[in-house]
């Protein structure tokens, strides 16, 4: 009995020393962190799809652009500026096809910066992904290593209370003989 619970106080203090040396979570934490990987996804899943979206305007504008079609620069632009400046250069306004150029050219800019910032998100939010996955690979495993310890320390004192129950009814029997 003795023995056991020596066993016992190791197993127990085993259980102690892990839980202080690990930046242990609980389970509700981990879901936490789950829930936490899961909304990166979905928000790099949006981001690229916007992306895809960029990507692809862009390159109709550019190919737009290069059959020199004014109208269909317009249309793809969706820019109340450019299309006024379309209606001054078709009702042939001074400096009309400089000013449609200009504007057309900060639009292609503007796309081409917005394409580079949805790819930095994108880039951030894969770096955020891996971080929480190999965060949440360590809490798991430190998580099930505290519950196996804490599972051999259960199990360790039932069979000491087992035990030291057992020697009482044997010590009690010995008094009554």
């Amino acid at each position: 009995v003795a023995t056991l619970k020596a066993d016992l106080e190791q197993a127990e203090n085993a259980v102690k020393d892990f839980s202080t040396e690990m930046n242990l979570i609980t389970p509700e934490a981990l879901d936490l962190l789950n829930r936490q990987l899961k909304d990166f996804r979905t928000r790099k899943e949006a981001t690229e799809g916007k992306l895809a979206g960029l990507i692809t305007r862009l390159a109709d504008m550019e190919a737009a652009s290069t059959s020199g079609d004014r109208k269909q620069m317009a249309e793809l632009s969706d820019d109340l500026p450019l299309e006024q400046a379309y209606r001054r250069l078709n009702s042939g306004g001074q400096g009309a096809e400089a000013a449609f150029d200009a504007r057309f050219a900060q639009l292609v800019q503007r796309a081409r910066t917005e394409i580079d910032l949805n790819r930095n998100q994108a880039a951030a939010l894969e770096k955020s992904i891996l971080d929480k996955e190999a965060e949440v690979a360590s809490q798991s495993k430190d998580l099930l290593a505290v519950q196996q310890l804490e599972r051999d320390a259960e199990a360790t004192r039932q069979v000491f209370e087992y035990f030291q129950g057992r020697q009482k009814e044997i010590s009690a029997q010995e008094g009554i003989h």
